[in-house]
């Protein structure tokens, strides 16, 4: 935060000292700025890590951690819900295990295609076109991603 201030009050400053490159350095500014936002929102907020092979993949949420092999899955859902936030849909994956372990992983932009595309990779039991289909829905509610 201080460097954003920092950097607003010189460019302001650069700028009235040099009028001829005024715009450049607000344009240059507001670029670096938009990268930082950028950088800053690719990190994800409901948990600390996923990472994703095409072994399983491990979920560092802040419930805890998850270690699921892609073998042990015999369930997947992909949820919308209004449950935690009244402003905001919250969007998870349900995985089912054989053991009738259920875990949850929340969806991040940062992650949701590149996870997605993992699931059905990896997971022969899953529809491609169900998943694809679940993703487009708006509204809320609970699909099933499996193949007929």
């Amino acid at each position: 935060m201080f460097l954003i201030g920092g950097l607003t009050l010189a460019v302001f400053v650069a700028g009235k000292i040099f009028p001829a490159v005024e715009s450049t350095l607000w344009m240059a500014f507001l670029a670096f700025v938009t990268l930082l936002l950028y950088l800053d929102l690719r990190e994800p907020v409901n948990y600390m890590s996923l990472d994703f092979d095409s072994n399983g993949f491990c979920y560092l949420g802040i419930g805890g951690r998850a270690k699921v092999e892609w073998s042990d899955i015999c369930e997947v859902f992909y949820v919308r819900s209004f449950d935690d936030f009244a402003s905001q849909i919250e969007t998870q994956w349900q995985f089912v295990l054989k053991s009738g372990v259920v875990v949850m992983v929340m969806v991040e932009w940062s992650h949701k295609q590149s996870f997605a595309s993992a699931i059905q990779n990896n997971l022969k039991i899953v529809s491609g076109h169900k998943v694809a289909e679940a993703l487009r829905m708006r509204g809320e509610g609970r699909w099933r991603c499996l193949a007929d």
